[in-house]
């Protein structure tokens, strides 16, 4: 696959030089990717990265159009779904591999599956010294209460019975005033909210259903809510016809609360209720929403957050099923139904993401020129690569309708499109990365076995080219390392057995992560000795000072929980090196132990 992939690849690469003229407005020039840092040494250190920039996560405009002729082409290109398999593609696993026949979706990953060992295990006392560090780490802080306190959206104990939800919010202050109130102020798109909410609902979803801890229940209730919201928020008038397209974040209603500790907050949407156009996204009125009035949206979801959605599928089934308490069974039940509400929309839309704008139509949107915007479609590119981002459709299509529809991804990694994608932008790793590991996870969950077990092999290679391949573009990318821990501890939760390199290169990334975090001054901001006024809201990932600069970033903030799902996961791998215990990790009254 690599190989055919690296051949296309080298014949598409003169149409580099189109996009860079095309795209003035990227954020990096796909001429312009980062020298290459080599392999990593994943038994030590890694390396000192220079800073990663706050908000990598918001949209990159990369490969917005496809030139007229290749879109001419694509015309007479054979349909991704039509493409027979790789012929680098082993025979149908079904002949090689024994799949257990078990109901979906499985108690156990039904399948053995197995890498190559690499690395020197980690010891019991290394294994003990990891679990009371990052545990210590969740305790001494208050990790979930924390993300409770300064996750908002509305507060269920509004007055009027509005709908209430929360999410994890990004361009917003925090402010303290009069000595004991915290104030959110909004003053910018938020546009990438739902991939940091989804990570947390995962998570917390799992902490909830091993311990019942109370701020993982809250969580889990008040974001699956949050995903219902971003949709709730789109609505236009009563009877909306397509009620299920996910905004990017919604500017409700002003509202003072206490949190369940009984801290004080307000929420002030006001100075982000500005009318606004940008390339990616508008913030506009809706003022006659059916759920709250008078509101403001952020529209057209993109591409970014779409597999970290579609990641909520099987944790939020679990939730509707097994949790304890009602309303959150309840809870998740609706956000399951908008997830693939959401996914059946763009699948019947032909793998476009629809949003709406002032008039309150749902269309697919566009570039000044009337092309679709790529960062709202799935196969803008098939012209240029017929695999690109089958991927994606696959995932879309598992959800929406529990089947694979006539598509053959092969293993899901290697496509010529990610190639090129890849060198465009940094981030876009991030996006095909978990929308493998979203595929996995949905290939599991709706019965697909030998389809779960053909892209677990395609997403081991993925990673195994992460850590080992010193021809990746943007290998010198500051996050490299840190994503790359978070990457593999998640795609250990869909049946990837972890190496010893591996497991050691996660606990090494976290530990340090832990300490770093541990220096963020305001995980209580109600506390007495804070003063008043402004202060940062989300710790950042990049540490101020180090021994040696330029200074290697944490793990992503919404990150550190992901060892929740790896420990409750049915899926994960018994055939995978030690890294934790997990009966520590999901028991909260032994933290730090």
């Amino acid at each position: 696959m690599r190989t055919n992939a690296s051949l296309t690849l080298s014949l598409m690469l003169p149409l580099l030089l189109v996009f860079a003229t095309a795209c003035g407005d990227t954020a990096t020039s796909p001429l312009d990717a980062v020298a290459d840092p080599g392999i990593l040494d994943t038994g030590n250190d890694p390396g000192l990265l220079p800073d990663v920039p706050e908000d990598a996560g918001a949209d990159a405009a990369p490969w917005q159009d496809v030139p007229q002729d290749m879109a001419e082409d694509a015309a007479t290109e054979p349909d991704a779904r039509d493409v027979p398999a790789d012929e680098d593609v082993p025979d149908a696993v079904e002949d090689t591999v024994r799949i257990e026949d078990l109901p979906a979706p499985p108690e156990h990953l039904p399948f053995a599956f197995t890498r190559p060992a690499d690395g020197t295990p980690l010891s019991d006392p290394e294994i003990a010294a990891f679990t009371k560090k990052i545990t210590g780490f969740f305790k001494d802080v208050d990790l979930l209460g924390w993300i409770v306190r300064h996750s908002h959206g509305m507060d269920a104990s509004n007055p009027d019975g509005l709908f209430d939800y929360a999410l994890w919010w990004q361009d917003t202050r925090g402010i303290k005033e009069n000595g004991d109130t915290v104030v959110y102020q909004h003053y910018g798109g938020a546009d990438n909210i739902l991939l940091r909410a989804a990570k947390i609902l995962v998570n917390s979803g799992a902490l909830y259903l091993a311990s019942q801890d109370p701020s993982a229940r809250w969580i889990v209730r008040q974001y699956a809510r949050g995903i219902v919201a971003l949709a709730m928020g789109m609505e236009y008038g009563d009877d909306d016809p397509a009620p299920y397209l996910q905004a990017r974040a919604v500017f409700g209603v002003d509202h003072s609360y206490l949190t369940p500790d009984g801290r004080k907050v307000r929420v002030d949407y006001g100075p982000v209720k500005v009318q606004k156009f940008d390339w990616n996204a508008a913030t506009i009125p809706n003022p006659d929403n059916p759920h709250w009035g008078s509101i403001w949206v952020r529209n057209q979801r993109s591409k970014d957050d779409v597999p970290h959605l579609y990641r909520t599928i099987p944790m939020l089934h679990r939730l509707a099923t097994e949790a304890p308490d009602q309303d959150v069974r309840d809870a998740a039940a609706l956000g399951l139904e908008y997830v693939r509400g959401f996914a059946d929309d763009i699948l019947e839309s032909g793998f476009l993401i629809r949003t709406k704008f002032a008039d309150g139509v749902a269309v697919v949107p566009t570039n000044d020129n009337g092309s679709i915007k790529d960062l709202a479609s799935f196969v803008e590119f098939e012209g240029l690569d017929p695999t690109a981002e089958c991927i994606a459709k696959l995932g879309t299509v598992l959800i929406a309708r529990g089947e694979t529809g006539d598509l053959d991804c092969g293993t899901g990694e290697g496509t010529p499109y990610e190639e090129l994608a890849t060198i465009g932008h940094y981030f876009n790793y991030a996006i095909y990365r978990t929308f493998h590991v979203a595929a996995v996870a949905n290939a599991l969950f709706s019965g697909h076995y030998a389809l779960a077990h053909t892209l677990l092999g395609g997403l081991a290679d993925r990673v195994d080219r992460i850590l080992n391949d010193p021809a990746m573009p943007n290998r010198a990318a500051t996050e490299w390392t840190a994503d790359a821990a978070g990457m593999i501890l998640a795609a250990a939760t869909v049946g990837l057995p972890l190496t010893d390199a591996e497991a050691r290169l996660i606990a090494q990334q976290y530990g340090d992560s832990a300490d770093h975090y541990r220096t963020y001054a305001f995980w209580n901001p109600w506390d007495a000795a804070i003063p008043d006024g402004e202060f940062r809201m989300i710790p950042s990932r990049n540490p101020d000072v180090c021994d040696a600069p330029p200074c290697p970033p944490a793990i992503r903030e919404d990150e550190l929980l992901f060892l929740f799902e790896y420990c409750l996961s049915r899926w994960r791998n018994p055939a995978g090196a030690r890294l934790v215990d997990c009966e520590v990790v999901l028991d909260p009254s032994r933290w730090g132990e």
